[in-house]
């Protein structure tokens, strides 16, 4: 049994000490066993990127190989270099991608989040990183999957990257990086 705080360690705010806050978070959130299963129905006509962790690679082909669903995987580890995400940028604008789905842990997902969220933007993505442009608003599909417990990643509007090169490691931020 915990004893109560003494009065000594009480501490009164001021109403101007109190800080705001405020979540937003996906509006749908599913989760449970073969949740999954169910992804078909949010897609958007078009083709799909998965972005997964490399343990994720083989279950995404085994389930979704015989689906009828155009689809293709990037793998990612680690903290999302900001070369890697222009690679993957790249290859999502070339391909015109409509669906975006992140699989795995907080990397996967935080990459998923800022590759729809930069999709359909102008510019290079370390416009995004560094500031020089503000992030838009996206009109594609974005569905997050965590497959460890741990980041939040899922619920969070951001994204953590780095440039290795100049050794900066901070986060893309809008309401363009919730999930759908």
């Amino acid at each position: 049994r915990r004893s109560p705080l003494p009065a000594t360690c009480a501490v009164t705010l001021k109403p101007e000490d109190e800080m705001p806050y405020s979540a937003a978070i996906p509006e749908d959130i599913r989760f449970g066993y073969g949740v999954r299963f169910c992804l078909r129905e949010f897609l958007l006509p078009g083709r799909t990127l998965f972005i997964c962790g490399k343990h994720s690679e083989l279950r995404i082909r085994e389930e979704w190989n015989n689906s009828g669903i155009d689809f293709d995987i990037v793998t990612v580890s680690g903290e999302l270099p900001l070369n890697e995400l222009e690679d993957i940028l790249s290859l999502a604008r070339k391909e015109n991608y409509r669906n975006f789905i992140g699989w795995g842990g907080g990397s996967a997902v935080d990459c998923a989040k800022a590759v729809a969220a930069l999709t359909g933007a102008p510019g290079c993505g370390a416009d995004y990183f560094y500031r020089r442009r503000q992030l838009p608003g996206r009109d594609n599909r974005m569905i997050l999957i965590p497959t460890t417990a741990g980041t939040g990643a899922e619920i969070t509007s951001n994204s953590v990257i780095c440039d290795r090169e100049t050794g900066i490691k901070q986060s893309l931020r809008g309401a363009g990086m919730t999930a759908d």
